[in-house]
């Protein structure tokens, strides 16, 4: 994959990140959605900071063409989530200082709290793996376009 193939497909996982973090809000309850955006701006820097560094890291797992490819997609979904929320909460401690006192919780406290998120609302899991999978097929879709022909993704990923 191309170096702006991968910034691409940063850039996708950083506004899921986002999105996730923002239905994961609204399904909370607490108030109406531009108060949870007001007041909860830290989390959501947090998360779309989070979750593009993620997909600097997974942005190859995307895009490729058969089984393989779609199960590269959802191992590198489930990775990216993880490793975003970890970066995202850790961000966020950080930018909320009264919060707590030490940024490093927020490795553990994000991917706890996301997954439970996902797992506890359908609102939240059907946002997560519907972005994902458009996410997917997109860079399915649009890669070999945009890609120089020598650096197209493979069809058969594992083959020699």
């Amino acid at each position: 994959m191309s170096e702006a193939n991968r910034m691409h497909v940063a850039a996708g996982i950083g506004l899921i990140g986002g999105l996730v973090m923002w239905a994961a809000l609204v399904a909370d309850g607490g108030g109406h959605v531009i108060d949870r955006l007001r007041y909860d701006w830290p989390m959501m820097a947090g998360a779309l900071f989070g979750a593009f560094c993620a997909g600097l890291a997974t942005g190859g797992l995307f895009g490729r063409q058969g089984l393989a490819g779609g199960l590269l997609a959802a191992f590198g979904a489930v990775l990216s989530t993880g490793i975003g929320s970890a970066i995202g909460a850790a961000s966020c401690l950080w930018l909320q200082a009264g919060m707590m006192e030490n940024p490093v919780a927020g490795l553990i406290f994000g991917p706890v709290f996301v997954a439970a998120s996902i797992l506890n609302s359908v609102e939240v899991l059907s946002t997560w793996a519907g972005c994902f999978l458009l996410l997917h097929q997109g860079a399915r879709a649009w890669m070999p376009v945009c890609c120089p022909a020598g650096a197209q993704v493979p069809k058969r990923p594992f083959a020699r």
